[in-house]
């Protein structure tokens, strides 16, 4: 109750003297009223304080998993004993102890408590799984690439306890203010008890009541307790949706930006060279039992090493790790690389043979296309200007044109729109070419004007620097090595998790785990009502006490009274702290996914760690 070193008395050691005050001087009702009120305080705060550990457990759930099952023998064995290389089973309902590969089998799975995405995704052979993900259903083994304790579940586990334990600049300024605050009141009761009696001839029982109001109304419980509750509850909520939050300053900084910096590839864009558009060209000449020729392009890129040709097969069958495993793609003879111009083999299928060529468009010359197919690619090259372009040929006629290129993140225009909408300038930094990277720019409703391509990291750190000394506060968002120092220097520095370099996450005050990025706009208002509430946490409570103050010393203030008072504006700041859990700003959606996850679980009899990480997530 007492913290003599930081000068601190708190309001379990306000109300013992209070108690015995009120005793001594024969008041029992006010005595008994005191410690009743205190304890449904007490009460108060401790299940208001109970939500917030709930929700910060939805990113801790790692420490559920006791046991997981070896692949090789079936044999149990401690997460904590797990070591890279390692091959587990997991079954539905089961918990991903460590990040590690797929090495056989499929499965339905939840990412919630890494991503905050309650829609399930598909693992299957070669496809990455992190710790924390849980199996729906289906079956899987995992090679693990991390041990238990460098997990990515770990790893997010020890960031938001280090942010917990954090304090921002505002909060340490309250708890400086305090070692004056606890004295100077301690003086003032002194001289209310004894030189205000003596001095103005008054009985001293009047006045060591007062006192004794005045003593028991000093305790700053309220705003302790309210002002580090907005941030807590902001990075709580962050963290379940896919957000971590390094540092409690971040949630104060946040809403300051006013000019962001992103990157394109990787950031706007997947990074993942994907086929755009598919344009079949008619022919006259009909051929009867043809084979699609997209999957015979597929069968020979299949021989290729280019950084195309995974691409086109993953179009021709939905993920280039099935067409090793899977019998869908025909036979391909005779392969060779025709260089500056494609690759040409002879694909086979039912009792026929077909010679297709897949390249640049100097294919059409090497098989002496007429001027009909020459205009046609010519037209669809016009078509797509800032795209590769791809044309296949079959036995010498043009069957397919193939616009390829990377893939525009779905929410990034939206993201675009709500930094504006937030008074934050939003900028594409890229190192992409002027061409390469405008027609991203227009796509996502950036102003190319105001873009800048072909930048080094040196670059992206100047725009930074140009930025803070206009006085206007920069968030940078990327996920490559080039952007670490940018990231670093910035005032908020967000990093795409999900496909970021290490450096790159390690710089940046905040990590994105989801592929979302409206996740950040979202993340941005939360930031800032959180701040509103902050501030409120603070004043309301300091309005309260010298009210109470002022009552006190003219009498009209009884010992209840203040306990009622205290109560009352404790409950308040819990409500209005709190209040930051709330889902409304995060999109109607996914309030919907998160509702129809709890209501699942809820059925469930099973008391397994991925019910619990579900349960949590729904607060």
């Amino acid at each position: 109750a007492v913290n003599l070193s930081k000068c601190q008395i708190d309001l379990a050691f306000l109300v013992i003297i209070a108690t015995v005050g009120a005793v001594v001087q024969n008041e029992l009702l006010d005595g008994a009223l005191v410690v009743t009120l205190f304890n449904l305080a007490k009460v108060i705060e401790h299940i208001a304080m109970s939500r917030v550990s709930k929700a910060l457990r939805a990113v801790m759930q790692l420490d559920t998993i006791h046991m997981v099952s070896l692949a090789q023998d079936g044999r149990m064995v401690a997460a904590t004993e797990l070591k890279e290389g390692d091959v587990i089973s997991l079954r539905p309902g089961e918990e991903c102890p460590a990040d590690g590969v797929v090495t056989r089998g499929s499965a339905s799975c939840s990412e919630a408590a890494i991503t905050g995405e309650a829609r399930p995704v598909e693992k299957r052979k070669e496809h990455k799984i992190s710790s924390g993900c849980v199996i729906l259903n289906g079956y899987v083994e995992v090679t693990l690439t991390k041990d238990h304790a460098n997990s990515t579940l770990s790893q997010i586990e020890a960031k938001v306890e280090e942010a917990q334990m954090q304090r921002t600049g505002k909060q340490l300024m309250l708890e400086r203010f305090a070692r004056i605050w606890t004295p100077l009141v301690l003086l003032t009761v002194l001289l209310v008890c004894t030189v205000v009696p003596w001095a103005s001839g008054q009985g001293f029982h009047k006045w060591i009541h007062r006192g004794l109001v005045i003593l028991l109304t000093a305790c700053p419980c309220a705003i302790v307790i309210g002002a580090p509750l907005a941030t807590t509850c902001a990075i709580a909520a962050a963290a379940t949706r896919g957000l971590l939050i390094k540092k409690p300053d971040t949630v104060e900084l946040l809403p300051s930006i006013r000019a962001a910096g992103l990157d394109k590839t990787g950031t706007l864009t997947k990074g993942e060279f994907a086929v755009l558009r598919v344009e079949e060209f008619k022919t006259s000449v009909a051929q009867a039992g043809e084979m699609d020729p997209l999957k015979m392009a597929a069968a020979v890129e299949m021989k290729s090493a280019h950084p195309i040709s995974a691409a086109i097969v993953s179009r021709a069958v939905g993920c280039i790790g099935d067409a090793f495993e899977a019998a869908e793609l025909p036979e391909v003879k005779k392969f060779r690389n025709l260089p500056g111009i494609g690759i040409q083999g002879n694909v086979s299928f039912e009792s026929s043979v077909a010679t297709v060529l897949v390249g640049n468009k100097r294919v059409l010359d090497a098989v002496h296309a007429d001027p009909t197919a020459h205009a046609r690619f010519s037209t669809f090259q016009a078509q797509h200007p800032n795209d590769t372009t791809v044309a296949v040929v079959v036995n010498g006629i043009l069957k397919l044109g193939l616009a390829l290129n990377d893939i525009i993140r779905n929410d990034a225009a939206a993201m675009v729109s709500d930094l504006k909408r937030l008074g934050c300038q939003p900028v594409m930094l890229t190192g992409d070419a002027e061409d390469a990277g405008k027609s991203v720019a227009v796509a996502t409703g950036l102003d190319p004007e105001l873009c800048h391509f072909s930048m080094h990291p040196e670059d992206k750190l100047m725009w930074v620097h140009e930025q803070e000394s206009a006085g206007r506060p920069a968030l940078m968002l990327g996920d490559g090595i080039n952007d670490s120092t940018a990231l670093a220097t910035a005032t908020v520095g967000a990093a795409m998790g999900e496909t970021s370099a290490a450096l790159a996450a390690n710089s940046a005050d905040v990590v994105l785990m989801t592929d979302k990025l409206q996740r950040l706009t979202q993340c941005i208002r939360l930031c800032r009502y959180a701040i509103c509430i902050e501030r409120l946490n603070i004043f309301l409570p300091c309005l309260v006490k010298v009210i109470e103050v002022g009552f006190a010393l003219s009498g009209h203030l009884q010992l209840w009274m203040a306990i009622v008072a205290d109560l009352g504006t404790l409950m308040l700041v819990l409500v209005l702290g709190l209040s930051v859990l709330s889902r409304r700003f995060w999109t109607e959606k996914d309030s919907q996914e998160y509702s129809a996850i709890e209501s699942e679980t809820g059925s469930s009899e099973t008391e397994s760690s991925s019910q619990t990480l579900q349960n949590e997530l729904s607060v």
